[in-house]
C-alpha cells in the first residue's frame, strides 16, 4: 500500500516512467498477496487522492499533466492485473459459487426468506460481527482503551490490587476485554505519539495531500464502525461495488495504521525545514496539543464520566441476573463495582503511560521551536521514544514469561512441525481400515521399514507416515463430532471429511450444512451423510468413540432411478429423505444432458488425487453413475476412455453422467481456462514489467555516468 502511495507521488512530481513502473509493481505484489480487501481499500485511497489532485490541476487548466499521469496510471493497472491474471480470473470464477455469490434458494434452512443470499455478498451482520467500538477508537492513541486482548483479568495482577477481597477470584477469572467485538487478539494502536504527530501535521502542514488523506483517514475510521454506525456503512454495502464481499470492518484500521504517519513525517519535515514555520504555527500547535493532551488527563481523572467498562451484552447478561435473583441483588452489584474497579485500573494505568510519552514528545518539538533542541536530535530521539513505545506494547503480545530459562508459553519446533497428534479414535479408523485391507496395512509395513533404514523416527514420526498411506490408498470420510466439526482444519490432517472451515465456503456446501447437517440443532439426516461417503462417525464426549456407517455410499454407483426437481428449493429438500445407492435427485435444467438409462454394473475409484481422479466401470448396459464429489464449474471436465464426456450436478452438490455399456476408464480431471491460460497471460505481463524496470534502471546508470564524465 504505502509503495502504491508512492508511485502516485512520483507521478506527481512528474516522474512518468518511475512513478508508473513503482505503481505497476507495487500494485502487482498487492494482488499477489490475494488479499483483495485490503486492494479495496487501497483503491478508495489512491482514487482520493488522484481526484483532490486532478480537481487542483484542472482548476490551474494544466490539462498536459492530467493526461499524462492518466495514461501512465492506466497502462500501469492493466499491466499489474495481467501479472496476475490466473489468480484474479479464477478467484473470480470461484467467487461466484460461494457463500459471497448469489444463492438460488428462495427460502433459508429456518424457513425465513433468503432475499440477501438471493441479491449475492454476504449478510449485513457477518459483515460487521468484529465492529470497532466508537469509544473503542482511542486504543489508537492507548491500546488498553477496552482492555487489549480478549483474556482473564487475573493475568495483570496489578488489576486486582483495589478488588474486594470477597470477589477478587471471581473477578480474575472475567475478561479483560470489555469492547463489544466477539472477541480480539488485541487492539490496533498506532501510538500515542504518532496520533499526536498527525493531528498537528492536519493543523498545520501546507500541503494539498493531507486533505484527501485526512478524508480517508476519518471515513476508515468511521467504517471500521461497522454496526456501531450502520449509516453509513449501510450506504456502501448498499452502493459501493463488492463492499458487500468483505467482512472484519474493523481491517479499516489498517488505512490508518499507514496514513498517520505519513502526515506525522510530514509535519516533522516542514517543522525543521520550513522557515518561520514554528512562528507561524505556534498558536496552532499549542493550543491542539494543549486540547488533546487536556482531554486524555480528563479521561485520567473521571474515567467512568466518558466510557463504560463493560461489553453492551455482558453488561445485560449481569444486570438480567441480577432482576432474576433479587434476593442477590446486593452480591451481583458488588461483583459489577469490582468489575469496573479491576478494568478502571487497566484503563488508567495505559493512558496515563501514553500521557508520559506525549509530554516527553512535546517537550521534544517546542524544545526544537524555541531553540533548545536541535532539528536532527528531535528527529532521532522521537525515532527512538516511538520504537521503544510500539515495543513494549508488541512485547505484551509475545508471551516471553521463562519458567527455569524456558519460555512457557511458546510453541516447540517439534510441535510446530507436527501441529496434531492423533487421538485414540484416530487410531481406531488406521486400525479398522488396515484390517479390512491388507493391501494397506502391507504398504504401511514396507514405508516404514524404508523410513526406518533412512532416518530414525519416533512415534509421532512413524503416525505421519501410517496416516500418509491411508490418506492416499483409501477413499473414505468422516463426520467428526469430537471437534468443532466445521470450524476446524484437525480433521483433515488425518482422514478425508466432510466438515472444515473456509473463510469462502462453496455456497451450495454451506447451504447442504446448514439444511442437512447443522450441529446446532443436531440434524445430521442419514441419507446426506451416506451420499457423501461417510463411512466412520466420531462421537464427541470425554471418551470419544468411533461408529461405523454401512451405509456409506461409497466413491461412485449406478443408480436404478432419477428423480426430477423443478429447482433448487426442491432439490435440497429431497436430498433429505431418498435412497442415494438408488435414486438421483437431477434438477430439470440437465435434462437435455442426461439420458434415463440404468444398469446394475459396477463402478469403482482406482486413483484420488485431488485434480485428478480415475474410476472404473463394468456394465452390461448403458447406465447412469453418480461420483461423491463435488460438482463444480467452470474448471472440471470429465473423460471416458480419454474422450470429453458430459457431466451434471446431482444431489445438489454431487456429479453425475451416463456410462456406457461395458469395461471403461472415466476421469475427471480439474483443467480451468482461467489458471493455464491465465499463466501464461501472467508470464507474458510480468517478463515485460520486469523488462521495464530493467531498462529504468539501466538508463538511470548511464545517466549518472554520464553525469560523472
Amino acid at each position: 500500500m504505502p509503495a502504491i502511495l508512492a508511485g502516485v507521488i512520483y507521478l506527481f512530481r512528474n516522474k512518468y516512467l518511475l512513478g508508473g513502473l513503482v505503481f505497476a509493481i507495487a500494485f502487482s505484489l498487492q494482488l499477489k498477496a490475494n488479499h483483495f480487501q485490503i486492494t479495496y481499500y487501497t483503491g478508495l485511497l489512491v482514487g482520493a487522492v488522484l481526484l483532490w489532485k486532478y480537481v487542483i490541476e484542472l482548476k490551474q487548466k494544466n490539462i498536459d499533466f492530467v493526461w499524462k499521469s492518466g495514461v501512465v496510471l492506466v497502462v500501469a493497472v492493466i499491466l499489474a492485473l495481467a501479472t496476475n491474471t490466473s489468480s484474479l480470473w479464477s478467484t473470480y470464477e470461484y467467487a461466484t459459487s460461494t457463500i459471497r455469490g448469489k444463492s438460488e434458494l428462495s427460502k433459508e434452512a429456518d424457513g425465513s426468506s433468503n432475499e440477501v443470499a438471493a441479491k449475492g455478498g454476504l449478510d449485513k451482520s457477518y459483515i460487521t460481527n468484529w465492529s470497532l467500538g466508537i469509544g473503542e477508537t482511542w486504543s489508537l492513541v492507548f491500546p488498553n482503551a477496552k482492555g487489549g486482548p480478549t483474556g482473564r483479568i487475573g493475568e495483570d495482577q496489578s488489576a486486582l490490587k483495589n478488588v474486594d477481597n470477597r470477589m477478587k477470584q471471581m473477578v480474575s477469572q472475567s475478561n479483560s476485554y470489555w469492547g463489544n467485538q466477539p472477541f480480539t487478539a488485541g487492539p490496533v494502536y498506532v501510538g500515542a505519539i504518532i496520533v499526536l504527530l498527525f493531528l498537528l501535521g492536519i493543523v498545520t502542514i501546507d500541503n494539498w495531500i493531507k486533505w484527501p488523506l485526512l478524508a480517508i483517514t476519518v471515513l476508515a475510521i468511521m467504517l471500521a464502525w461497522g454496526k456501531n454506525f450502520m449509516g453509513l456503512t449501510n450506504i456502501f454495502i448498499d452502493y459501493f461495488p463488492m463492499y458487500n464481499k468483505f467482512r472484519t470492518v474493523t481491517m479499516w484500521l489498517t488505512v490508518v495504521e499507514m496514513i498517520m504517519p505519513i502526515v506525522a513525517v510530514l509535519f516533522l519535515n516542514e517543522l525543521i525545514t520550513k522557515e518561520n514555520f514554528w512562528e507561524k504555527n505556534k498558536k496552532k500547535l499549542m493550543i491542539t496539543s494543549g486540547v488533546f493532551l487536556g482531554i486524555l488527563v480528563l479521561f485520567g481523572l473521571t474515567p467512568d464520566s466518558f466510557f463504560s467498562f463493560f461489553g453492551d451484552q455482558e453488561y445485560a447478561q449481569l444486570t438480567q441476573q441480577m432482576n432474576q435473583n433479587p434476593q442477590q441483588a446486593g452480591q451481583y452489584q458488588i461483583f459489577i463495582d469490582s468489575i469496573e474497579t479491576a478494568r478502571m485500573s487497566i484503563f488508567k494505568s495505559d493512558l496515563w503511560r501514553s500521557v508520559g510519552l506525549l509530554v516527553l514528545a512535546l517537550a521534544g518539538v517546542f524544545g526544537y521551536g524555541y531553540g533548545k533542541i536541535k532539528g536532527d536530535y528531535l528527529v532521532y530521539g522521537l525515532i527512538v521514544v516511538v520504537t521503544l513505545d510500539l515495543w513494549s506494547v508488541d512485547k505484551r503480545y509475545l508471551n516471553g514469561d521463562k519458567v527455569r530459562g524456558q519460555y512457557v508459553n511458546w510453541m516447540p519446533k517439534e510441535e510446530k512441525k507436527t501441529p496434531f497428534t492423533a487421538e485414540n479414535y484416530d487410531l481406531q479408523i488406521l486400525q479398522m481400515e488396515t484390517k479390512a485391507n491388507p493391501h494397506l496395512q502391507k504398504a504401511m509395513d514396507a514405508n516404514l521399514k524404508s523410513a526406518l533404514q533412512k532416518e530414525k523416527s519416533d512415534r509421532i514420526q512413524q503416525q505421519e507416515l501410517m496416516f500418509n498411506t491411508l490418506d492416499t490408498m483409501t477413499n473414505y470420510r468422516v463426520l467428526d463430532l469430537a471437534n468443532n466439526t466445521f470450524n476446524t482444519s484437525r480433521t483433515s490432517y488425518f482422514h478425508k471429511t466432510i466438515g472444515g472451515y473456509h473463510a469462502a465456503k462453496l455456497m451450495r456446501y454451506q447451504e447442504l450444512i446448514e439444511f442437512h447437517l447443522n450441529r446446532g440443532t443436531g440434524q445430521f439426516h442419514q441419507p446426506v451423510l451416506n451420499m457423501l461417503n461417510t463411512k466412520y462417525v466420531i462421537m464427541g464426549g470425554e471418551q470419544a468413540q468411533v461408529q461405523v456407517n454401512p451405509e456409506a455410499a461409497g466413491n461412485a454407483w449406478f443408480v436404478s432411478n432419477i428423480q426430477w426437481v423443478k429447482n433448487a428449493d426442491e432439490e435440497i429438500n429431497a436430498i433429505g429423505d431418498f435412497k442415494p445407492k438408488s435414486t438421483a435427485i437431477i434438477d430439470e435444467r440437465f435434462k437435455t444432458n442426461v439420458k434415463e438409462e440404468f444398469t446394475s454394473g459396477r463402478i469403482q475409484q482406482v486413483r484420488g488425487r485431488v485434480n485428478h481422479m480415475t474410476y472404473k466401470s463394468s456394465s452390461t448396459s448403458d447406465g447412469f453413475a453418480v461420483f461423491s464429489e463435488v460438482y463444480y464449474q467452470p474448471g472440471w471436465q470429465a473423460f471416458i476412455d480419454g474422450e470429453p464426456a458430459e457431466h451434471v450436478r446431482v444431489d445438489y452438490v454431487l456429479r453425475g453422467m451416463n456410462i456406457p455399456a461395458g469395461d471403461h476408464t472415466i476421469e475427471f480431471k480439474f483443467i480451468p481456462d482461467s489458471y493455464f491460460v491465465g499463466e501464461k497471460i501472467s508470464m507474458a505481463s510480468s517478463i515485460l514489467l520486469l523488462i521495464a524496470a530493467g531498462a529504468l534502471l539501466f538508463m538511470q546508470y548511464k545517466k549518472k555516468d554520464e553525469e560523472v564524465a
